[in-house]
């Protein structure tokens, strides 16, 4: 094919990186299995554990299971897209597909095309020129289908409008709250205690937890340790010199190059922390020893959420849960994380357990009776709302202080279906609308006395149709690919995401 790519030198653009869908979030650069076997195939694209650790190396991640998980997703939201190009007749001509390869600016030298740059970079990656180009056609005609997909959708200006008159109103409120405390439930049968234990099981299950030693030497742990001779320190000094320092604080800069030399250490220092935790494997002394720290004790119990919570490193986290440090007890690589170098031992693991009722006695009552009052509270506040309703008065119902509030503050405290219930609640006939929130943590009644309509200009009206256009065309894109996966056929293969 690239027999006359020569002719082709011309200047064009063209996006190797990410495909331009709010749904896909990896750079692939690649559809194909080539031949192999696939986790599934859908439509004829197959998705391979390949092309996943591909994205991953490509993103430069770390292969956790999560990571993984998204990548696949990514890949499968692409092979989608490709259909949907396959179905709409998406097509990239060769004479399009040789100009945009020929003005990759890596294949160039001197600024022109270099047929040898392209043949070096191919036995390099192990891919063929036929491969390439294939691959480089896929990209491409899936990132044409995504701009189709994100193609402004029209609004005209009456919905903006609607839409303005919604968000922008101002309601006058009060509310009335149904205090758990009066409702208090103080009395539990221990029949009713069992039950609620017994429904509620997932709630009290513990999760995998470790205690573990760990050695942590930083940068600055090094930087005393570091000598920077007089002539180090002013050659710093001479190069920090400006107009308005004249005069650079030498002390500032000894610590600077301290530091400096401090980090080139750590590098090195890195690797031999590795190899002893390799090679004596059993504890953590030797790799201590050599990186000039004690050994440091974690004896709480930490599950992987409670890791995450303490602030440890990712990284760290994701070693301690591994096989071959949880399970098989053996010390962890040297894990380079913020200028700082960690390696952890697992000394003592709770397996994921339920621990029996009586032991946690105490806390399923509290549970229980918060959920019976919150019951309580809401059956309560559902008679007043039928009182309400029909115009009747309820006695010992204290409303607050009128306020003024618009759908951007409700939002900030009601949930996704209470705020479609505010919104469309609306006086009428001078009586006032009222909205039972039944999911906070004290269930409330919202009086709505009157709706204030906002004042509408032109600027408003064009911001709010750009937000439409926006939302809506996210809208009719998740639509679209969600009748792709009603429609494409899909087939297992016998790879699998994860090891069993």
């Amino acid at each position: 094919m690239f027999d006359v790519v020569e002719k082709h030198r011309g200047l064009f653009k063209i996006l190797l990186a990410l495909i331009a869908l709010s749904f896909v979030t990896f750079t692939a650069h690649s559809f194909s299995s080539a031949g192999g076997d696939y986790i599934v195939s859908i439509g004829g694209v197959p998705v391979s554990k390949q092309e996943i650790d591909k994205v991953i190396r490509n993103n430069d991640l770390q292969p956790t299971p999560q990571v993984m998980e998204q990548a696949y997703a990514s890949l499968v939201n692409q092979a989608y897209v490709l259909n949907a190009a396959n179905q709409l007749g998406v097509s990239a001509s060769d004479e399009r597909v040789k100009k945009l390869i020929t003005d990759i600016p890596y294949f160039h030298d001197n600024g022109a095309f270099s047929k040898a740059k392209l043949d070096a970079y191919l036995s390099q990656s192990g891919q063929s020129e036929a491969a390439f180009v294939e691959t480089f056609r896929k990209d491409l005609r899936t990132q044409s289908m995504a701009q189709l997909l994100n193609a402004p959708v029209p609004v005209a200006d009456q919905q903006a409008k609607t839409v303005l008159n919604i968000i922008a109103a101002v309601r006058d409120v009060q509310t009335a709250e149904f205090r758990l405390e009066k409702y208090a439930v103080n009395e539990v049968a221990d029949n009713d205690l069992t039950a609620f234990y017994q429904k509620n099981k997932n709630k009290y299950q513990l999760p995998n937890a470790v205690k573990f030693d760990f050695v942590r030497v930083d940068a600055n742990d090094l930087a005393d340790k570091q000598t920077v001779s007089d002539e180090e320190i002013a050659a710093a000094v001479a190069k920090a010199k400006t107009d308005d320092n004249p005069e650079p604080n030498t002390d500032e800069i000894r610590q600077a190059l301290q530091l400096e030399k401090a980090s080139r250490a750590l590098a090195v220092l890195k690797e031999n922390m590795s190899e002893t935790a390799f090679n004596e494997n059993t504890d953590l002394t030797a790799v201590a020893k050599i990186a000039g720290v004690e050994v440091q004790h974690n004896s709480e119990w930490l599950s992987q959420a409670d890791a995450k919570a303490a602030g440890l490193p990712e990284k760290v986290v994701e070693a301690l849960f591994s096989d071959d440090v949880m399970k098989q007890r053996n010390n962890s690589d040297a894990i380079d994380d913020n200028n700082a170098v960690w390696v952890v031992r697992v000394v003592d693991v709770r397996p994921e357990q339920l621990p029996e009722l009586a032991s946690i006695k105490e806390q399923v009552t509290n549970d229980y009776q918060a959920e019976k009052s919150h019951e309580l509270a809401i059956a309560a506040a559902k008679e007043a709302l039928n009182k309400l309703e029909k115009g009747e008065e309820v006695a010992d119902l204290a409303w607050d202080n009128p306020q003024k509030l618009q759908i951007a503050q409700a939002q900030m405290v009601l949930s996704p279906a209470a705020l479609q219930k505010f919104i469309a609640a609306k006086p009428a006939e001078n009586k006032p609308a009222f909205v039972l929130v039944e999911d906070l943590p004290q269930p409330l009644i919202i009086k709505i006395n009157a709706i204030e309509a906002p004042q509408i200009d032109e600027q408003a009206t064009m911001q709010a149709k750009l937000q439409l256009m926006q939302q809506k065309s996210i809208a009719h894109t998740a639509d679209y690919l969600n009748y792709l996966k009603r429609t494409v056929k899909v087939k297992a293969g016998h790879q699998k995401l994860n090891a069993e």
